[in-house]
């Protein structure tokens, strides 16, 4: 959200203003927001699920990031997986490319290696670094 409109993006134009604009979160949100991912996206594989998003909200007043997986009710049902082996074996065109539709464990992958890509850990305000003596 930007001021008082809220603007929706695709990964690609997330990625270019991630460049100017990066969505920074501390180690231990990033280790919470992981783990949080990581059981929901197993949950959502396990169920045969694909295709879901990954929805970011940004009060820039409180500096604050809220973060949900949605769009998650499409399955890997057999015109999807019929959809997979035709566009990756290139018998529909795209030369044999990795498919936009893979099966939900593939796409379990793909989505959380995107997720880890998208957020900026910062150091923690008090690192804890080990104290260096000067004398030796």
């Amino acid at each position: 959200v930007n001021g008082s409109s809220a603007q929706v993006m695709l990964d690609q134009n997330l990625l270019e203003s991630l460049m100017d604009h990066p969505l920074c979160i501390s180690a231990a949100d990033s280790a919470e927001l992981e783990a949080a991912l990581w059981a929901d996206t197993a949950f959502l594989a396990r169920l045969g699920v694909m295709d879901y998003s990954l929805l970011v909200g940004a009060d820039t007043v409180q500096s604050t990031l809220v973060v949900g997986v949605i769009d998650f009710i499409r399955q890997y049902t057999i015109d999807k997986q019929l959809e997979t082996l035709l566009k990756s074996s290139g018998l529909l065109g795209g030369s044999g490319q990795q498919p936009t539709v893979v099966s939900p464990k593939q796409y379990m992958r793909r989505f959380r290696g995107a997720m880890s890509s998208y957020f900026t850990v910062m150091p923690d305000s008090d690192p804890q670094l080990p104290h260096l003596n000067p004398d030796s």
